[in-house]
């Protein structure tokens, strides 16, 4: 029973750093093979094997989710160069699916711009959405570092109040209407470029 667990500990810690599916099954079936031999009762055979398959199900989403990951799938389509500078800073291979998505109506560069540092397939809606009122570079700004349609949503709170340049400084970098919500509250105290400082992004 101990080793039994221990083999289930061992696979939970190692599971997100393997980089094959194929072998994540294999461990998992190995594991599950050996809680049939134990005299657990049947509750805890099948919490075990729940716990299983979280495992394996979070070691699976975790392959995607590292800079190397999202070089390889962008380094499909761009040179190594662009893919590295998509990719830094803990890119995904959702980062790499944001440059795809944003390649269809953007440069090369703009797209990288837009979904760089983290952006993910919520950005490129974003852009989508500003693009209504902002142009095409004032939209990558605000959308770029994981915007999504929030903070379009934000921005359009905030242009209520505050110039096209201000409201994408206060709702840049995935800002929320929350931060207007916390510049009209802090604005009763402060200047408009205190308030707009204490409630941006970074």
């Amino acid at each position: 029973m101990v080793r039994l667990l221990l083999s289930f500990s061992l696979f939970c810690s190692a599971g997100a750093a393997l980089a094959q599916n194929t072998e994540l099954v294999r461990k998992s079936r190995e594991l599950t093979t050996a809680l049939e031999g134990t005299t657990l009762s049947s509750g805890q055979v099948s919490e075990l094997r729940g716990l299983l398959d979280e495992a394996l199900r979070v070691a699976r989403a975790g392959n995607g989710g590292n800079p190397s990951a999202c070089y390889n799938e962008a380094y499909r389509r761009l040179s190594s160069a662009q893919a590295t500078e998509l990719c830094a800073n803990g890119g995904t291979v959702e980062t790499a699916q944001c440059w795809v998505e944003a390649y269809r109506r953007l440069s090369t560069d703009q797209a990288i711009a837009l979904c760089k540092n983290r952006g993910n397939l919520r950005t490129p809606v974003c852009f989508t959405e500003a693009y209504r009122r902002l142009s095409t570079d004032q939209s990558i700004e605000l959308c770029a570092a994981r915007g999504t349609e929030e903070t379009a949503a934000c921005f359009v709170e905030a242009y209520r109040r505050l110039s096209t340049d201000d409201s994408i400084l206060l709702c840049k970098a995935s800002g929320t209407v929350a931060r207007v919500e916390c510049f009209v509250e802090a604005y009763r105290r402060l200047s408009q470029d205190e308030a707009i400082e204490l409630c941006r992004g970074g």
